[in-house]
């Protein structure tokens, strides 16, 4: 199961899935790159290209102590193998991974936190609210960037965050409803803040104002198979029509159409 994707600074395409590990493909062959705790409960839930040395980075869940990691041309190396107390500190399990400008690396962690890493030496955990505990512990932050303001934006639960320099943290609260579930993913293009949600909606945000993005908006033809064409046809509240009117939806043989 593939996952997360991301291209090296040669064009290589590198892919982080299930089961497999990781894998890249250089436009004529795969190849893949095994890690020895892999197990069916691992997930590759981010991978991102360092442009500055060209090292590939990735997070995963259910890490077993190779939750994090790079891979270089000598094979995958663990950070989490490498020092115990990164290991303790993140739970040794990643939600979401994004390098910042400055080669930072942040990853998304369970209970509504984040870690910026620079090395097993050097990395702080953030916690991204202060209500209590209880509020904020089975969130994952599903979703981390870097913004187009110089800070660190997350999405956990029904909110985003943006991280300043400072360790600073701003919550924006989405009004969500029952129907969209939690934000899984998000992109801030400095003007508004697009979002996806665990139930399938794509939403945008800006200046305080929510709207919903119709996916159906892409169709540009829909028609009915030749057999359906003596079957009758139905408007939307399912009344019986014996004619239909050009622009209108109607349903036919158990599907939608647009009459034209």
């Amino acid at each position: 199961m593939s996952r997360v994707v991301d291209v090296d600074t040669d064009g290589k395409l590198w892919v982080g899935a299930s089961e497999r590990g990781l894998m890249s493909y250089d436009g004529s062959k795969w190849e893949t790159y095994e890690i020895e705790s892999i197990s069916s409960s691992l997930f590759s839930q981010g991978v991102k290209v360092d442009e500055g040395d060209g090292t590939v980075w990735s997070a995963m869940s259910n890490g077993m102590g190779e939750g994090f990691g790079y891979i270089d041309p000598e094979g995958w190396h663990s950070v989490s193998l490498a020092s115990e107390s990164f290991r303790d500190a993140t739970g040794d399990s990643f939600s979401s991974l994004a390098i910042a400008d400055d080669g930072c690396k942040w990853m998304g962690l369970y209970g509504g936190r984040v870690c910026r890493f620079i090395n097993t030496d050097d990395y702080q955990v953030i916690d991204l609210s202060d209500r209590e505990p209880s509020e904020m512990s089975t969130c994952w932050s599903n979703d981390v960037h870097a913004g187009p303001d110089a800070r660190m934006w997350v999405a956990c639960h029904h909110s985003i965050y943006a991280i300043g320099a400072n360790g600073d943290v701003e919550e924006t609260h989405i009004p969500l409803g029952d129907e969209d579930g939690e934000i899984t993913c998000f992109l801030h293009d400095g003007d508004a803040i697009w979002i996806g949600t665990s139930k399938g909606g794509l939403l945008r945000w800006e200046s305080g104002q929510l709207g919903r993005v119709n996916l159906s908006a892409g169709v540009v033809e829909i028609t009915m198979k030749p057999d359906d064409s003596d079957a009758p046809a139905y408007d939307v509240t399912g009344r019986r029509v014996e004619s239909v009117v050009p622009g209108n939806i109607y349903i036919k043989a158990g599907r939608k159409f647009v009459a034209h």
